[in-house]
């Protein structure tokens, strides 16, 4: 039996308080490093007879300027990957990276890898990031960051930050995947940098502007 999303909840408090403790001791690099994971180079492995895909609960939009939310990147049959998507229409943010921290259903599907977003190029990423790993089960943590002083603005509306993959195990779902804890260093938030304290600073959206989705197979 899968565990509910309330017995879960104390876990998931646990991993997010000591990710806020170590943003407040350390500077936000040695914070990244210290998380060790990162990238994932396996494989991913294949669910025979599955075919799944993500539906988002809205489209990445301009209907305000900044959001972030989860769309829907490439499917091959078990096999989903996921974009971390940032809207900004007016390119007013001026930005070092990202957290996130989402929320899955860990008994019909696993995590496998993530990938940073073309608008990081490889030469002025923070070392060691990417860094994605599941801190308690069914609750990933990730984070992108540029090498300070580096900053990025988004151009023509959006951009991919992340891209999450994930193996169906299960046909027939139909699960919620969703952003945990929004607008805190410690779950999910667009965040700047300062250059001279390395300290991040969380760039407030509000929950609206938090969108997931839902993960579905046949």
């Amino acid at each position: 039996m899968s565990e509910t999303p309330a017995a879960a909840e104390p876990r998931r408090a646990l991993a997010r308080s000591h990710r806020q403790l170590a943003l407040g001791l350390v500077p936000m690099l040695l914070f990244i490093l210290a998380c060790g994971g990162g990238k994932k180079t396996q494989s991913p492995p294949v669910s025979s007879g599955i075919n799944a895909s993500f539906q988002p609960s809205g489209a990445a939009t301009c209907t305000r300027p900044d959001q972030l939310s989860l769309q829907p990147s490439t499917a091959t049959g078990s096999v989903v990957n996921i974009n971390v998507m940032v809207t900004d229409c007016d390119a007013s943010l001026l930005l070092n990276g990202v957290n996130v921290e989402i929320a899955y259903d860990d008994s019909v599907m696993d995590f496998i890898g993530c990938t940073a977003g073309t608008i990081f190029p490889s030469s002025k990423l923070a070392p060691g990031t990417p860094v994605c790993r599941v801190a308690v089960a069914g609750d990933l943590l990730a984070t992108v960051a540029l090498q300070l002083p580096n900053s990025f603005r988004v151009s023509g509306g959006e951009a991919p930050l992340l891209r999450l993959t994930f193996n169906v195990r299960q046909k027939g779902i139909g699960t919620p995947i969703t952003f945990l804890n929004t607008d805190s260093l410690s779950g999910t938030t667009l965040f700047l940098a300062d250059p001279v304290t390395q300290f991040a600073t969380p760039y407030t959206l509000g929950a609206a502007m938090y969108v997931g989705g839902t993960m579905v197979s046949n």
